[in-house]
């Protein structure tokens, strides 16, 4: 439901829990983050990402940028935010700055990237009609739902170089079973 990967596997020692809202990372059993996922419409009554945004870069908030290219915000002592689209963010709470430096590397966002990097051959499949294969992907759009699952729309090259629009629904839950709901030549 969070659309948050921890890539743990070169670092034994750090696990996660989920406990209500939140994801808690523990370094040997030890709590080092709390991690929440939030929508920014809500918090912001209406409003997208990009207007905390905007106010982190207008008031000069320290801000780096991940390996993975993620940008990372300080919205306050031992707390940073990251954005993923208009839509949503996350924060993480009570974590030191080399801490959230070096976790970052180990966070991916099942962003619109994220989803055509691991899923291309099953989007290409998906979209594709008998006998005019999808060969690229020219552009893409990504919906989240409040569902847990995620909606990818593309518009894709065909074999015979005819253009192809085509959205498909991806269920993170459930090994990230692909449904087709439309494709339009």
């Amino acid at each position: 439901m969070n659309f948050l990967f921890l890539d743990f596997s070169t670092q034994p020692q750090l696990s996660a829990t989920k406990s209500g809202n939140e994801i808690i990372v523990l370094f040997d059993g030890k709590p080092v983050v709390e991690i929440e996922r939030f929508l920014c419409g809500k918090v912001l009554k209406g409003k997208n990402c990009t207007t905390l945004i905007d106010d982190y870069t207008k008031n000069g908030k320290d801000n780096f940028y991940s390996l993975r290219g993620y940008n990372f915000y300080k919205h306050d002592t031992n707390i940073r935010v990251v954005f993923e689209g208009e839509s949503f963010g996350y924060i993480f709470k009570n974590i030191e700055d080399d801490m959230m430096l070096n976790l970052s590397s180990m966070i991916k966002i099942a962003n619109e990237n994220f989803v055509i990097a691991n899923k291309t051959p099953e989007i290409l499949k998906a979209c594709s009609s008998v006998g005019d294969p999808v060969q690229k992907i020219i552009s893409s759009k990504i919906k989240y739902s409040l569902d847990g699952s995620i909606t990818l729309s593309i518009n894709g090259q065909a074999q015979e170089k005819n253009t192809v629009d085509c959205s498909l629904v991806f269920d993170p839950r459930n090994q990230w079973s692909v449904k087709k709901l439309s494709v339009i030549k």
